[in-house]
């Protein structure tokens, strides 16, 4: 038997509610169990991992494939000694529903976290 805990502090500069203050600890629980289970995790909002855009990632990340906004860029891997092209890597891109791009150091570790990159995976290699 393991435990994993996530926990959440009261802050006097958000004034914060009761459901807000448990809404964060569950957020930090899951990143506890996201993090390798049995460990502990507090949350903190500074915490790019804990916030808000975070979880609107992931909820765009539900959405991504069937609104059509993922999509693969092939970036060449060159050999420098003969000059040429020798493989391609497949590259994702994420953009939200207004079409702004999401940088992949935002929206890779949310999928990972969230198991969308599962997902992402099986729809890059259909692609």
């Amino acid at each position: 038997v393991t435990v994993s805990v996530g926990a959440a502090f009261t802050r006097a500069q958000t004034g914060a509610k009761l459901e807000k203050i448990i809404h964060e600890a569950d957020r930090a629980l899951y990143l506890a169990k996201a993090g390798g289970r049995n460990c502990t995790w507090l949350f903190d909002p500074n915490d790019p991992q804990s916030s808000d855009v975070s979880e609107n990632i992931a909820a765009l990340l539900k959405i991504a494939i069937g609104q059509d906004l993922v999509s693969l860029v092939y970036q060449p891997i060159q050999n420098v000694a003969s000059g040429r092209v020798e493989a391609v890597e497949a590259l994702m891109r994420l953009k939200m529903l207004d079409g702004t791009s999401v940088p992949p150091s935002l929206f890779i570790p949310v999928a990972e976290r969230t198991g969308a990159v599962l997902e992402l995976g099986r729809w890059a290699i259909r692609t």
